[in-house]
């Protein structure tokens, strides 16, 4: 989520990922995030277990099966919210690649095309579904999954006619900076009020630095430490925080001073929590 709403924060996007000097660009040439492990053919939740197939017939199949806590304990551990963004990123780092590649002379600068272009038939076929769009502001993602089918359908053709991929150029030469996706997907004060209430304290990270990118204890992540669901103190828990890392500093204060109770009647539109992590 975080990530998403630094990446694609406004305005001149294609000249932030041409220079090597702003987040942007230093992001996307890589080497990404540890953990997200960004895989050349695109076809399955790889961050996911089991690793079912990387299409919207997951979806469909088992939407009249989330009135089972089984079947929506796997939707949890699958997190499609958090694989739309992450073959979005991957879409984007792969065409960066392969603009650096073709600037360097590198004659193997087709593999990263090909990665790209899985990748944007994975947001192509998972985008179809009105589903997942409705849930996305709901999980607290900004992702405009709408507008991203759109431009994966721009580059690699309708589902209906299968895969038909197409390039932007700069003269006679490939300038694969030209098709990365442009839209501002950064959070405002209207996408943070979308987000379903236990969301809100981390959407977005109001300090980065106060969290760890990945990990394993419970105890080191905003979504444990900032909830006044799971602690009844009105500023999250406090043995998360000390002087200089505090629960102002950490935490967004839509909530503070308050004890809640998150009371919910079904899956709200349809939407399965991803599982915190």
């Amino acid at each position: 989520i975080n990530d998403v709403h630094m990446l694609f924060d406004g305005s001149d996007f294609v000249r932030k990922a041409r220079d090597n000097t702003t987040f942007q660009g230093k992001y996307l040439q890589g080497p990404l995030p540890h953990g997200y492990d960004c895989p050349m053919v695109a076809d399955s939740f790889w961050k996911g277990w089991p690793r079912f197939g990387l299409t919207r017939g997951l979806i469909e199949g088992s939407m009249g099966d989330l009135w089972m806590p089984a079947a929506r304990d796997r939707f949890k551990q699958i997190c499609m919210s958090g694989h739309v963004g992450l073959i979005t990123i991957c879409a984007q780092h792969f065409l960066v690649k392969a603009a650096r590649a073709i600037e360097a002379n590198q004659p193997d600068h087709m593999k990263w095309m090909e990665a790209a272009y899985s990748h944007m038939v994975a947001i192509r076929n998972l985008g179809q579904d009105f589903r997942l769009r409705q849930c996305m502001a709901q999980q607290g993602f900004t992702l405009k999954v709408w507008q991203l089918l759109k431009w994966s359908e721009k580059w690699v053709g309708k589902e209906s006619q299968g895969v038909q991929p197409v390039a932007a150029y700069m003269g006679s030469a490939l300038d694969p900076f030209q098709m990365l996706f442009t839209e501002e997907m950064r959070h405002t004060e209207r996408s943070r009020t979308e987000a379903l209430p236990d969301r809100r304290p981390c959407v977005p990270f109001k300090n980065p630095q106060c969290w760890k990118r990945h990990s394993k204890l419970l105890l080191e992540t905003c979504e444990y430490c900032c909830s006044p669901f799971l602690h009844k103190t009105g500023r999250g828990n406090p043995w998360c925080f000390d002087s200089v890392w505090t629960y102002e500093r950490c935490c967004q204060t839509d909530y503070q001073d308050l004890i809640c109770d998150l009371k919910r009647k079904g899956e709200e539109g349809g939407c399965v929590d991803c599982k915190k992590t």
